[in-house]
């Protein structure tokens, strides 16, 4: 069954036939399925997590099993695969992207942001991070770790004056800001975290938790403070 895939984009073709459509074309039936199937558990621990059932609507999340399912798109809007991240202490995820597309979540935000005449965009450490700040109203792109950021991706933020990296508070999330400032110029600025108690601020999911309602208040200052050209 669809539980046990694990493998890459062949084991797609073998599964689906021998058909002449390629098959990055069938990833989006295969989350659709996903979404269509996400379960009450899964629910609840998104919104636990903050995220709402609006945000669960919007990118399709779904379940693979213990595993919560992220659609990746490319900028036209085409799915290009998945990232399915367990939803239990285990820490295994594992991708199916098509090999040759940008890897980075919610991409239309880029076009979006600069379509609305706006010049900044935050990057997250990952899929949730990006879907609490989208969700507050901030365009976002979710960087799937903290080595997730190519060198080739850096022309997709040409026409930004400022990129924000927003990464978790923590010595991976700094060094990771400081590769993507090597590949962006002066134009990247990396948050610089204020730690106000032990659960705040280890990530934007936490400071999300920690602030609540007053998080945008919060953060639009942190933002107009807090940052740091790198």
């Amino acid at each position: 069954g669809e539980c046990n895939a694990s493998g890459g984009v062949s084991d797609f073709k073998n599964r689906l036939g021998n058909s002449v459509t390629p098959v990055t074309d069938n990833y989006l039936s295969i989350v659709t399925d996903y979404n269509a199937k996400i379960t009450t558990e899964h629910i609840e621990y998104l919104k636990n997590r903050g995220v709402i059932a609006s945000t669960v609507h919007k990118f399709r999340l779904g379940s693979l099993g213990n595993k919560i399912t992220f659609p990746y798109f490319d900028s036209a809007g085409r799915c290009i695969g998945y990232k399915a991240v367990s939803a239990d202490k285990k820490k295994d995820t594992f991708f199916k992207v098509a090999a040759d597309s940008v890897h980075l979540f919610n991409i239309q935000a880029i076009q979006n942001a600069l379509s609305n005449g706006r010049d900044t965009i935050l990057l997250a450490e990952g899929e949730k991070d990006a879907l609490i700040l989208d969700q507050a109203g901030y365009d976002v792109i979710g960087v799937s770790g903290v080595k997730g950021f190519k060198k080739e991706y850096a022309g997709l933020f040409k026409d930004f004056k400022k990129v924000i990296v927003v990464f978790d508070n923590d010595e991976a999330g700094r060094s990771g800001a400081k590769r993507i400032a090597d590949f962006l110029g002066s134009k990247c600025f990396d948050f610089q975290w204020k730690r106000k108690s032990s659960e705040d601020q280890y990530d934007v999911n936490d400071h999300f938790l920690y602030h609540g309602d007053r998080f945008n208040e919060v953060f639009d200052m942190e933002i107009a403070e807090n940052i740091k050209q790198l």
